[in-house]
């Protein structure tokens, strides 16, 4: 018979054979998973993405500062993308054609756009479009290069402060270039802001509405600033700068806001993809934007070009949007007449 020591005994040999039996099968088990869960079957699959090439629409003619943009950052994501992103010029319409063929393109990654902002807007506030901007996705912002007021040679007013009396004493009479509706917004940003009217005088393109001031056949031009610092280099005058802060480019040039008026418009190149296009390969194309956006040889032509280079994506991108978005259907749907042709 066994004694009770000997009973307590085997029943501890007992219980431990019991427990390590139970350790191996849990461990099995759990081997087992993993296996399963790493097996070929069972793997998240990785995005191959990019496959082949990119294109990415420039609803402007090639030469132009969307273009430049385009031509300067598509050379640097290729290199993060290991593909070639093709820059394909769809002009006409004032850019409604190729934004709408960009919108109606495939949303796969391989269908980009680079979108100058806020034209896209101000077209659809004053006018139904064949394009949608809620059907566009913002990726990243390369440039935030806000338009400034040139007078010409020997104008007899030199600052926004003469500007402004002169028009108020003088409505209609102050003759103002513009080329596009990016400019248009500039102009009726102004007028609001400061109570005064002017003469618009639109042209084709922001060069030749420089080239009008230049010539003395207008009296200003509200351009964007690369052509405002041509403009400088050929006699002209900047008097104003629609920004919240003065530019490193023309230090010297104080701001609408500076004098109490709040005129600003900061024309962005933005990366653009349909909605539609798989989030996976969103990230991948921001992830390659994000370290385009800070790379300094990319800064440096790009400002080269007169750009303001401001990088923006993710959060900053669309409270940027948000604002200003709200600012131009207000003003340009008070203004229609000065937008329709």
């Amino acid at each position: 018979m066994l004694n009770k020591k000997n009973l307590k005994f085997r029943m501890f040999i007992l219980l431990v054979i019991t427990l390590l039996i139970t350790s191996f099968m849990m461990v099995g088990c759990s081997e087992e998973k993993n296996e399963q869960a790493q097996s070929p079957e069972n793997k998240k699959p990785v995005i191959d993405y990019p496959k082949g090439n990119i294109q990415a629409i420039v609803s402007y003619s090639a030469g132009g500062g969307t273009d430049t943009t385009a031509r300067v950052v598509g050379g640097f994501l290729e290199k993060e993308l290991g593909k070639s992103v093709i820059i394909v010029n769809k002009p006409g319409a004032k850019g409604e054609l190729g934004m709408t063929e960009f919108q109606n393109g495939k949303a796969d990654g391989y269908n980009l756009a680079f979108i100058s902002y806020p034209d896209n807007i101000v077209m659809s506030s004053y006018k139904d479009t064949s394009y949608n901007n809620d059907k566009f996705k913002y990726i990243a912002a390369f440039t935030k290069s806000p338009t400034v007021l040139v007078v010409k040679k020997d104008s007899p007013f030199n600052t926004i402060e003469e500007f402004v009396k002169y028009a108020k004493e003088n409505p209609g009479k102050i003759s103002v270039a513009v080329g596009g509706d990016g400019h248009i917004y500039s102009v009726a940003q102004l007028e609001q802001a400061a109570g005064i009217k002017t003469q618009i005088v639109n042209f084709t393109s922001g060069s030749k509405a420089m080239n009008a001031a230049v010539g003395g056949h207008t009296d200003a031009a509200f351009v964007a600033i690369q052509f405002g610092l041509a403009a400088i280099d050929q006699g002209c005058t900047v008097i104003g700068i629609a920004s919240d802060e003065r530019s490193e480019k023309i230090p010297d040039v104080p701001t609408f806001v500076e004098k109490g008026l709040d005129v600003q418009v900061m024309m962005s190149r933005i990366l653009t993809t349909p909605i539609g296009t798989p989030e996976d390969v969103v990230n991948i194309i921001k992830t390659a934007a994000d370290k385009v956006g800070k790379n300094k040889e990319l800064i440096e032509k790009l400002s080269n070009t007169g750009e303001v280079v401001k990088y923006m994506s993710g959060a900053e991108l669309d409270e940027f949007i948000k604002k200003s978005d709200s600012k131009v259907k207000e003003i340009v749907t008070a203004n229609k007449d000065y937008f329709l042709e």
